[in-house]
């Protein structure tokens, strides 16, 4: 069933996971190119009937390096944190992206964890974002 469940969702490179089945416990392991991937894969089996438990081993391999990255995820910040965007730094270290500054809500925060997840070739962000209401754009 928890193959199946793998299967059935038509963004999941299932050729390139593996599961095993002990005692009620899915251990995933595998690569994929993308964290959307990852989380998909694993709420995929986590709610399934018998399943008591879920092993993650997937490992993020992007296909691409992340060339231009620090722009995409500038103008993705642009397009959903209008005026925040400018108060957020992007540092892009290898295939891993730092946010640091500061927005008005909880949801500019996320969105700018979203827009760096989204850009391509990143496999880790590092938010360390503030909240203050009182940001100044």
């Amino acid at each position: 069933a928890a193959l199946d469940a793998i299967k059935w969702h038509a963004f999941l490179p299932e050729e390139r996971l593996t599961l095993r089945v002990q005692k009620g416990v899915v251990t995933i392991e595998g690569e994929v190119e993308w964290q959307y991937e990852k989380d998909k894969a694993l709420e995929s089996v986590r709610n399934l009937t018998g399943v008591v438990g879920v092993i993650d081993l997937i490992k993020l391999k992007p296909k691409l390096t992340p060339t231009g990255v620090k722009e995409k995820i500038r103008k993705a910040l642009e397009r959903v944190a209008d005026e925040d965007a400018a108060h957020i730094e992007v540092i892009v270290e290898g295939s891993e992206i730092i946010l640091r500054g500061e927005v008005k809500t909880w949801v500019d925060r996320e969105q700018a964890v979203r827009a760096a997840w989204a850009a391509p070739g990143v496999t880790m962000v590092r938010n360390e974002i503030k909240v203050v209401p009182h940001v100044v754009a």
